[in-house]
Parts: structure tokens; sequence; C-alpha cells
């Protein structure tokens, strides 16, 4: 609202006193009067404007402590004194002890500091610490403390820096100063704000415990099994399966598991010779069954979509089926089960040698696991003594389809080590040149890259070795890995294969696999 104004007496009774022939009237004093009134608002309007604003407030700086009354003197406005003990504190009152300002929150008489402090009779407002002016830096925001589980009974300061705490596994930023007392009520007036929500809760989930074996009992087989009509996944590293129940992965119980392979070309799913076939474990309505799914498309490709054996590793490491299976768990026509996408573990491979038949053997490494996998050797040799071949052409030694080791991998990423060792000699002191190599599903050159060939001079002189070397990822799927040999293009070279009397040597392919 806007000052009064001030009257301005413009009348004069004096000069209507002379009008009136100076009567008696008494018009001088009554002007001295009223100019005497007028000093005295005008000096009244001055003063009031000094406390005063015109919007009716008072003026900044105008209140002072001493002008509170002893009831705001005692509402937290009065100076911090330094902490005395025996002294009497009213509730507001500020001290400063240990380079601390804390407040009175009761009226007492004070004792220990510390103990008055444990009994709630004090909060702690702010640190007093001073240190020396440090550089300036570039503006930023304020780093926080660094985070802590939350206490009960503890100061916490707002900031920044403001006090950072962790409860339940989420994180916290204090943004009213205050002694803790309970998390959840503190929380709920508004003195912390959540900057970090807890995560989900990860689930562990335990690889199959077990291996594939052609051998019940034996997890790691040592010598050839070769047209087996059984295959087993025994426990090597304990006795659990996880097993997809449509919502997550549940550790399952397992003791030894068999699958008696069907070799009836009229059943579901029969065990054709010549195809790729995965197997997984599934529950079978609380029963733990080991099964094979359809055969592959191909040799190397398990195909996609309805139908398949495609794996899904959507869940975890831990492939799947992708889509519903038809499971085979025995060699009756009607041992099948239907498994919906993603109930099915999977658990290996393998390739059948004949209509209902498994092999794994240094030759024919055709057994698969995807877990526990071992180093698997692989070995072979060709029996005769010797053979003559002198053509400058690419061909599996002896002209044999048995010189070869053939794999099935279930994976990609699996790699294979070979190395073979041929002996050859020639029939004339001319010199002719003869290789020796290692192909990979081939019969006429060495693998790319992953091979090195040996070559060298021979005559009749003496025999000569040659080394080839093979290290490489042949890929999903069945793979034949093939010993070659080219002759000189002339005279007559002499290969030497197995000789079992005083001489006691022996060429051939060896190396080795995880399976």
């Amino acid at each position: 609202m806007p000052y009064p104004p001030i009257y301005d007496i413009s009348y004069s009774y004096s000069v209507f006193q002379q009008s009136q022939g100076n009567n008696a009237f008494p018009g001088t004093q009554i002007d001295a009067d009223l100019l005497g009134l007028e000093d005295s608002i005008r000096n009244v309007s001055t003063f009031v404007q000094g406390v005063m604003r015109s919007d009716g407030k008072l003026q900044n700086g105008i209140v002072t402590y001493d002008s509170l009354s002893p009831v705001l003197k005692t509402a937290g406005l009065a100076p911090a004194d330094a902490w005395a003990t025996g002294h009497d504190y009213l509730v507001g009152n500020s001290v400063v002890i240990n380079s601390n300002l804390y407040r009175g929150l009761v009226a007492h008489t004070s004792g220990v500091f510390a103990d008055d402090l444990a009994a709630a009779k004090w909060v702690f407002v702010a640190a007093l610490l001073a240190g020396a002016d440090g550089t300036n830096g570039t503006n930023g925001v304020a780093a926080w403390t660094a985070p802590a589980a939350w206490l009960t009974a503890t100061a916490y300061v707002a900031g920044p820096p403001a006090s950072v705490v962790v409860q339940g596994g989420e994180t916290y930023v204090c943004l009213v100063p205050h002694v803790s007392g309970t998390f959840a009520t503190d929380l709920a007036a508004g003195k912390w704000v959540k900057v970090a929500q807890k995560g989900a809760d990860g689930v562990f989930v335990a690889a199959p415990q077990g291996r594939l074996t052609l051998t019940s009992g034996v997890a790691i087989t040592t010598a050839d099994v070769t047209g087996v009509t059984s295959i087993y996944f025994t426990p090597v590293a304990g006795g659990a399966m996880p097993i997809w129940n449509g919502t997550a992965f549940v550790p399952t119980s397992f003791s030894e598991l068999t699958l008696a392979l069907d070799s009836t070309n009229t059943d579901t799913g029969y065990h054709q010779s010549g195809k790729n076939f995965d197997l997984w474990i599934a529950s079978d309505s609380g029963t733990v069954r080991l099964g094979t799914g359809p055969a592959w498309s191909s040799d190397t490709d398990r195909g996609t979509g309805a139908g398949t054996t495609e794996l899904d590793f959507s869940k975890s490491a831990i492939p799947t089926n992708k889509n519903t299976l038809t499971l085979r768990f025995g060699s009756a026509t009607g041992n099948t089960i239907s498994v919906p996408a993603n109930q099915a573990t999977y658990v290996g491979s393998f390739r059948a040698t004949a209509n209902g038949q498994a092999t794994d053997s240094k030759a024919k490494r055709l057994l698969f696991n995807a877990y526990n996998q071992a180093s698997r050797i692989l070995r072979v040799a060709d029996p005769n003594l010797t053979w003559t071949y002198s053509t400058a052409t690419w061909r599996q030694v002896n002209g044999s389809t048995s010189n070869q080791i053939d794999v099935l991998l279930g994976l990609g990423g699996i790699g294979v080590s070979l190395q073979s060792l041929s002996f050859c000699s020639s029939s004339t002191a001319t010199i002719r040149n003869v290789r020796s190599g290692i192909g990979l599903d081939s019969t006429s050159g060495i693998a790319s890259f992953d091979a090195t060939g040996g070559a060298g001079g021979v005559s009749n002189a003496s025999a000569l070795i040659l080394n080839s070397f093979y290290n490489g990822y042949p890929g999903l799927g069945k793979h034949s890995l093939t010993w070659l040999e080219m002759g000189g293009g002339a005279d007559t070279q002499t290969w030497f294969g197995t000789d079992t009397t005083a001489a006691n040597f022996t060429s051939g392919l060896t190396g080795s696999m995880l399976a």
C-alpha cells in the first residue's frame, strides 16, 4: 500500500485576523500550532518509512537478534556458542563441538555430549571444518560421497556432496540432513531419493553333468566300440541335468540313461544308416528320457523350422529345441513323445553307421559330446605291408576308402589336429618326386590353408619318409579327413604300410579332437 499523504496547510488564519481589523481572534497562534502539528506528522511519516516499506512489509535488515522475543531466540535463531557441560539448553539452541554444528531437540542440562547426542537431544546440522583454499577448477556437478551400506542412528547430509547409501540392493541419495531412524520411515518422509534400481536376480544354470558313451558306466572309452545298438548318458561331474519347464531351467536329478536304437524303417524317427541325429534329454511327465529328434537334413546341416532338430540358444548358453520335437526314446514303435519348444536339452549328436547302430572308434569318431568333452585319439593305418603307386595324381592311400578318419561335430568351433606319416622307395636310381597329404572331404587334393603336404625325391638308394599335417576346424556335421599319396610319374614307387615282423614299422594317420 502507498504511504499516507501529508496534509499541506494553505489557509492563513493570520491574514483572516487582519482582514477583521485585528480583533481578538487568535489567528497567529492557530497558524503556529498547525505548523507544529504538520512538522510532527512529517517526522512520524519519515520514521515509519524507515521501518516499513510501501508494500506494508518491514524494511530489509530492520530486525536484529536483539529485537527478537525470548521465544524466537530459542527457535533456532540464536547464535551458535561452544558446547559446554552443565549448561541449561533449550529447544533450538545451537552449539559447536568438534568443528560440527548441532541444534538442540530437547531442553536439558548438558552432561557428556556423546551421551546427549545418542539420546537424540541434539541433531547434526553441518560440518564446520575449513581447509586451505584449493585451485579453482572447471564448474561441474559436485561428487557424491562413496556409496555405503545404510545404518541406523547415523547423521546423513544432503548435498552436493550428498550421502549415498545402499539399502536392499538399491542406491539412494540423501535429500534432507537427518539422523537415521527406520529406513522405510525416512524414505516415506522424503529424506532419500532412489537413484539406482535393483535388477532382477540372475539364475545360475549348471551344465549337464554327464557324457554320452557307447559302453554302460564307462564315461570315456579307450577301446574302439563299433556297431552297438544302445547309447548311454552316464554321470561324470554329478547327477543333475537342467531341463526347461516353460518358465525356467530346473535342475533335474538323473542316473545313467539308456537309449535303445531303432532299426525299423517304418518307425517314426528310426535311426537310419548314414544319418546324423541329435541327442536330447527331456522330462516325460516326470520321467527323464534320453532320445533323438529327426535326422539332420544333410551331413552338415540340421535344417531349420518345424520338423527339424534346430538348436535354440535364447534361454541360456545351454541349447534347447527351437521347435516342437518328436523325441524317440527307444526302439519300440510307440517309444516317442512330443516335446514342446525349448523343453528338451541338447547333450550331443551321433551318426548311425547302420540302421539302429552306432560307432565310436579311433577311425570313426561319430559320437559327439556337447559337455564334459575329453580329448579323443584319432588313428588309422593301412594293414598291408606294401603296395605300389607311381601315378603323379592324388589318390587315397593304397586306393582304400578305409584310409581316412570320419568325425562328427555337433557344434561349430571344434578343432581337429592330424599328422600323416608315409614311407616310399623307387625302383631305379633316378630320383622321382613323390608327395603325401591330408584332404578334407576330398581324395583329389590336400585341405587348403589348414594342411601341409610332404614332398621329396626318392630312388632305390633308400626309402623316403614323408610327413603331412592338418590343424583346422572342419565345421559342423560329418567330415572325412583322408590320407593321400601321389607317385613320381615314372618307374615304380613302393609304399610301405604295416610291418609286424622284425622291421616293425607302421605308417598312418594320427591325431586328436575334443568330443
